[in-house]
């Protein structure tokens, strides 16, 4: 006897005592829905074993974006050099600049003569030399936590008021410190490397938007920070994306403005007794305070918002 039956004008199932079974099981009102339902649930328990191990606290959590802090400045401003160990330096003791790209330009309120191609630096020739150093040190390594070592060495001798910085000093001494090789650093200082990254830095500066008015010059994810770099991590932790917060930024401390020993920046507030902003600003400038631009109004809701 054969074991194949026909359903239908188009359908031939071999095994027919099965196949009705089947049929009738599935062609029924309740036993459809009651077999609908055990294949749902066998459905939605396999999802759910699947599903588990991705629902482990962080597994949805995205690394965010690292937040662009560009620090546009010049080697023997002392606002600069208090900017660089007081507001920088703990950026890296507190472990929040792993959440930062660092972005460090020496050229501040220097001034390129195109014609003979010679540059003019606010605070003379030797801070001409100190930013193409700090520039070629920059360039010898694409780690920031490398190259800052020795950022905060040149800039420490500024703070301590050290008045003859020769490069050649500095190159070992504060290379030595960070872990570069001298000689790399006086080779690009010497060649046209250091003339390039200095064209480079002058670029970048003048192509800011808006300019710059003084140094230093803080830019945060594309927001100037204008005379409140002070508070830099504030902005940082305001600007930081990520699902869990750094711990540093449930305290978030000022630079100190105040130095007990005598250093270059006590000297230049007395010198400027008067001047409000502890800024180097380039000759013939005055810094007006105008109605609030939309990167100022920006930037203050970003900090009503995280209050």
């Amino acid at each position: 006897m054969s074991n194949c039956c026909h359903l239908g004008s188009a359908v031939t199932v071999c095994g027919c005592h099965h196949a009705v079974q089947v049929a009738g099981f599935v062609g029924e009102g309740p036993a459809r829905f009651l077999w609908i339902l055990l294949f749902l649930l066998q459905v939605a328990v396999g999802l759910f074993v699947l599903l588990v191990p991705l629902l482990q606290p962080g597994w949805f959590a995205t690394a965010a974006d690292p937040i662009r802090v560009d620090f546009y400045m010049e080697a023997l401003c002392p606002y600069c050099a208090n900017f660089t160990v007081h507001g920088l330096k703990p950026l890296f003791e507190n472990k929040l600049i792993s959440f930062v790209q660092l972005d460090v330009i020496p050229w501040g309120n220097a001034r390129l003569d195109v014609h003979s191609g010679t540059i003019k630096c606010q605070h003379g020739q030797r801070e001409c030399e100190l930013n193409k150093l700090i520039s070629c040190a920059i360039s010898q390594r694409s780690v920031q936590d490398d190259w800052f070592p020795f950022l905060e060495c040149v800039e420490t001798k500024v703070v301590q008021g050290s008045k003859d910085i020769a490069v050649d000093d500095v190159a070992h001494e504060c290379g030595t410190h960070a872990g570069l090789i001298p000689d790399k650093l006086l080779e690009c200082y010497n060649g046209e490397q250091g003339n390039t990254l200095q064209r480079l830095a002058a670029q970048r500066t003048a192509s800011l938007k808006p300019p710059h008015q003084y140094v230093p010059w803080v830019v945060v994810n594309g927001i100037p920070l204008l005379n409140d770099d002070t508070n830099i991590i504030r902005y940082i932790c305001v600007a930081y994306t990520g699902r869990d917060r750094p711990s540093v930024c449930l305290d978030v401390p000022r630079i100190p403005t105040s130095q007990q020993q005598k250093t270059a920046l006590t000297v230049a507030r007395k010198q400027n007794p008067t001047q409000q902003h502890m800024r180097c600003q380039p000759k013939g400038n005055s810094l007006r305070r105008c109605s609030a631009p939309w990167w100022q109004i920006f930037r203050e809701q970003l900090l009503l918002w995280q209050r």
